[in-house]
């Protein structure tokens, strides 16, 4: 499940998953050169987000960096069907309904929403504030996800089991603690968010 990244962030940390941190330890001699780019920002305003890449980086615009091209040729992919190309808006603004109920996005909002706070992030389902202890939570997540209703063959019934068995023990840590302290009780700091020069900007920043 896409969200098992968002929840498995400790891990990262300690170099024992492919998932990038964001958060850092306040004296990780790394953190001053290091900021988070949104995903969401380069979609939706490239240009401005492009531009404070390059400030911060001290480098110089140039129109090519507003294309996908291959050695110098314009270059498009194809992912299920659609052409994608340059800075496609289309993957933060298509809803996924036929994979993740509204409650399947509530839920995971629910455990994921004060970690991500520090980038500008608001929830979009999860917007009544109402709060659930730790074993509520555990029963809200017993639920199958609306991704979980497809016919799979064998092979991926047990990969979704294996899945489900992942996520079980990413909630548990996520319960164990609040996003920003480690399993030895360190406080960490989060990377700070390169936000998109406003002067470039062409709308509101995504939330």
């Amino acid at each position: 499940m896409s969200f098992m990244l968002s929840l498995n962030w400790q891990k990262a940390i300690n170099g024992n998953s492919h998932d990038l941190p964001i958060y850092l330890l306040p004296n990780n001699k790394y953190l001053p050169y290091t900021r988070i780019i949104r995903f969401e920002d380069l979609k939706l305003e490239p240009k401005a987000t492009l531009e404070a890449v390059l400030d911060f980086f001290d480098l110089e615009w140039d129109d090519s960096l507003m294309h996908t091209t291959a050695n110098g040729v314009s270059e498009s992919m194809i992912i299920r069907g659609n052409e994608v190309k340059d800075f496609d808006p289309a993957p933060v603004l298509r809803k996924r309904e036929r994979y993740f109920s509204p409650f399947d996005y509530y839920r995971i909002e629910l455990v994921t929403e004060e970690m991500y706070r520090p980038w500008g992030y608001k929830p979009q389902y999860y917007t009544d504030g109402k709060k659930y202890t730790k074993d509520e939570i555990r029963e809200l997540f017993k639920k199958p996800f609306k991704c979980e209703e497809f016919n799979f063959v064998r092979e991926q019934q047990l990969g979704a089991a294996k899945e489900r068995e992942n996520m079980y023990k990413a909630l548990e840590e996520r319960l164990s603690r609040p996003a920003n302290i480690t399993e030895d009780g360190e406080e960490l700091v989060p990377i700070p968010w390169l936000k998109p020069k406003k002067e470039f900007m062409t709308g509101k920043l995504y939330e």
